[in-house]
């Protein structure tokens, strides 16, 4: 995940480095990550590259240099400016945004928006899906056009991500599995994972406890045997996207090299052999 390898802006969790987010591609290369997550926040979206056309050119150029990819995007933007909301000039504004995305994102060839419907953007009622599914509905032409899908990161129980999948049959729409918000909200992976495991497309490694929100990778209540085992059997092909908790400043690489290792471990044990 973007940050992870830099010193967290303003003390935050996950955040977009505005003075680092070119050298994350080396250090990501030198450390073996292969890809990036992209971050999009609210506090940095004027100064995104993302958004530039001439920057856009530098995000090609650093990512064939170093060959580390950019599949997805995670837009924290849209926690803050709910694309379900009721009011509808914040949903008009958060459509305008996604759409500028979408465009973005196909530009560079990125496949997946990941939308995080936690927090201040949760699912909280059957007005907040359905406006969800409508808006998700009204921009389904252009991500078939563009080959982009979006993930959905709920905080929903199981059974309700299963309806929730269900009512959107047909759209280009999936699910992301955060393991660590899985313990935080004190779900159990034997039955969380074979009930929404077929609309799993994105996964975030992280490890947490129901008082913890963020631990070091171990330290937490996540079962990561029992993940990757699940995963492996609901025959999941996407990408591990490393999201754990932030290094202390100078330390960032170290700790990164060291979650790298402690998860290729895991995959290599329980998921498949490198």
């Amino acid at each position: 995940m973007q940050g992870r390898l830099s010193r967290p802006q303003n003390d935050k969790i996950q955040s977009f480095p505005v003075n680092n987010w070119e050298q994350e591609f080396e250090l990501a290369a030198e450390i073996g990550y292969v890809c990036i997550e992209w971050i999009i926040d609210s506090d940095c979206i004027d100064i995104n590259p993302l958004f530039s056309v001439s920057e856009r050119k530098t995000i090609e150029s650093m990512s064939e240099r170093y060959n580390v990819s950019i599949p997805a995007v995670c837009h924290d933007q849209l926690m803050d400016i709910p694309l379900h909301s009721q009011d509808d000039n914040t949903a008009k504004l958060a459509a305008t945004i996604l759409h500028k995305t979408m465009d973005a994102c196909e530009s560079l060839g990125i496949q997946f928006i990941e939308i995080p419907l936690v927090g201040n953007s949760t699912l909280s009622d059957n007005a907040d899906h359905q406006n969800l599914i409508r808006q998700l509905a009204n921009f389904d032409n252009k991500a078939k056009q563009y080959g982009i899908n979006f993930i959905l990161e709920t905080d929903l129980p199981p059974e309700r991500n299963v309806s929730l999948m269900e009512n959107m049959s047909g759209l280009s729409v999936g699910l992301n599995f955060d393991m660590g918000n899985s313990a935080y909200w004190g779900f159990d992976s034997d039955h969380e994972l074979p009930l929404i495991g077929p609309w799993i497309k994105n996964v975030h490694v992280k490890d947490c406890t129901p008082k913890d929100y963020t631990l070091p990778l171990g330290d937490g209540d996540v079962d990561f045997k029992k993940v990757f085992t699940h995963l492996k059997k609901q025959k999941y092909d996407g990408l591990f996207i490393l999201q754990a908790a932030p290094a202390a400043h100078g330390k960032e690489k170290d700790i990164a090299r060291q979650y790298c290792q402690f998860i290729q471990n895991q995959i290599r044990n329980y998921f498949y052999e490198f």
